[in-house]
């Protein structure tokens, strides 16, 4: 029975554990586009800010974003360094 306890715990510690990165990560990748509307438009209102922390990764772009950059810069990037960005 207290075997059963202890595994209980350390499922429910690794669940909490992957649940608190994802939020982490999300948060950061809403923070990143959030900066970069505001250098490309200006001040956010509200409503876009709000938006934002709501969104999901897919929402956001951010993997599109991504691929984008690394087909833009990937021409300039020495061809030692080229192959590490895949």
């Amino acid at each position: 029975m207290e075997e059963g306890r202890r595994e209980g715990r350390q499922e429910g510690l690794q669940e909490g554990l992957q649940k608190g990165i994802k939020e982490g990560r999300q948060e950061g990748e809403s923070l990143i586009v959030q900066r970069l509307l505001a250098f490309k438009f200006g001040l956010l209102d509200q409503a876009t800010l709000a938006r934002l922390a709501a969104a999901d990764s897919e929402t956001l772009w951010i993997p599109k974003l991504r691929e984008l950059h690394r087909k833009r810069f990937k021409s300039r990037i020495p061809a030692d360094a080229a192959g590490r960005m895949q």
